[in-house]
């Protein structure tokens, strides 16, 4: 009877303690930007100001941070709102190589950068980039 009691013991036991091989999955709940050391222009708190001259390949270095810093997928998607002349790579290295144009196939002097969360939480960070004037 006494091994019984035990064993009934042991079994609650085991239920009651969590698993210590479960992971618990922590989502983002902040991105941000940083911005390098631009190739050309004026670099401020949330824009890169860039009188485009024709010089091709005027480059920025983005990276960024998610918080918190333990989350469980801290990978970003790097995306632009225009389609030519300007482009992203997925290391974030911003390359600017004409008058941007917008998917409607106007040009515009102001575009966005976005850093979007790879954990599906929906966390995003935009920089806005000014090649106004333009005189490309």
């Amino acid at each position: 009877m006494l091994r019984i009691i035990a064993l009934l013991l042991a079994s609650v036991v085991l239920v009651a303690c969590p698993n210590p091989s479960s992971t618990q999955t922590v989502a983002v709940t902040g991105v941000t930007i940083v911005p390098g050391t631009p190739s050309a222009g004026t670099l401020s708190t949330g824009l890169w100001t860039l009188a485009y001259q024709g010089s091709p390949n005027e480059t920025l270095q983005f990276s960024a941070t998610v918080t918190p810093s333990n989350a469980s997928n801290t990978g970003i998607t790097w995306s632009l709102d225009v389609s030519t002349n300007v482009s992203i790579t997925a290391g974030g290295l911003l390359t600017v190589t004409g008058v941007a144009t917008g998917s409607n196939g106007e040009t515009s002097d102001e575009f966005t950068v976005t850093a979007t969360a790879k954990d599906g939480s929906g966390k995003t960070a935009t920089f806005t980039v000014n090649t106004n004037p333009l005189l490309g």
